[in-house]
């Protein structure tokens, strides 16, 4: 128990560095082009305002590909309210447009008219909850492992301290994770929000991976872990409805006293009770 606790504790400082370290990128100055194009696309408003903006500063609106491909930005931001976001006429006006905007002229602007800007804010902000939800969820655990490997480490072996520990351990292990998902999300959210090519990148970065790769290969360990646990617990005589549950070993009355004995081809169970 007490290696398990030190094992989670060391894991979540860890991460925690790294999210700490990884959140500076969701600061909104940074994000400024997640915003930009997320307001473009959903707010009439904005893309008024952004066309008046350019206006004033002689932004070149007409993208030339080629001697025969034209692009006109204008026209597409006055058809955009029958436009998916992930029309590609769309995302290349978006380009066009964001390379001449100034920046801190949107933030100005969605302070001005919050009330019309009130949903595209909040789910801009939403990326700064996570990271504040996977920092609160990191620190609880590495606080829950390190007392609990304290008090492990500090009392006598006793089935009690088990009893009261093993709760923890596994809320330790859950905050852990919980954190790290949260962690996740929000990080995906600020690469890929800034991206040209968002709905591919999402899909082939994060859906693919995750079927592919993550969930696979958590699913196998679980399974493995959860196998061997029943196994081993049902060997030193836990039932085998409450060998189901890994961790009951220490709080199951005289499973202690059961002891595996092995020797060459042949092994034998020896149960000790004290009278």
């Amino acid at each position: 128990m007490l290696v398990g606790f030190n094992n989670v504790a060391l894991i979540g400082a860890l991460i925690l560095a790294f999210v700490v370290g990884d959140s500076w990128y969701a600061q909104e100055k940074n994000q400024g082009p997640r915003l930009f194009r997320t307001a473009l696309c959903e707010l009439p408003e904005f893309r008024d305002f952004v066309l008046y903006t350019l206006e004033n500063r002689n932004h070149q609106f007409v993208f030339q590909g080629s001697s025969t491909q034209w692009l006109n930005t204008k026209q597409v931001l006055a058809n955009a309210d029958t436009t998916d976001c992930d029309d590609q006429n769309m995302i290349a006006a978006t380009d066009v447009l964001i390379s001449g905007f100034p920046m801190e002229r949107m933030f100005a602007w969605m302070n001005v008219n919050h009330k019309v800007a009130k949903e595209v804010i909040q789910g801009f902000q939403l990326v700064e909850r996570l990271y504040s939800w996977s920092i609160g969820l990191l620190v609880a655990c590495v606080l829950v492992a390190m007392l609990g490997g304290a008090t492990c480490a500090l009392t006598p072996s006793s089935p009690i301290v088990i009893k009261c520990q093993v709760p923890l351990f596994f809320v330790a292990l859950a905050t852990l994770l919980a954190g790290l998902a949260v962690f996740l999300e929000a990080h995906n959210r600020c690469l890929y929000g800034m991206s040209s090519f968002f709905s591919f990148s999402n899909q082939d970065s994060r859906l693919l991976v995750a079927a592919i790769l993550i969930f696979p290969l958590a699913g196998a360990a679980c399974l493995a872990g959860w196998c061997s646990s029943f196994a081993a617990q049902k060997g030193h005589g836990v039932p085998a409805t409450m060998a189901l549950c890994p961790g009951i070993y220490g709080l199951w009355p005289g499973a202690e006293d059961t002891v595996m004995e092995s020797g060459g081809s042949n092994s034998k169970m020896t149960l000790e009770m004290d009278c």
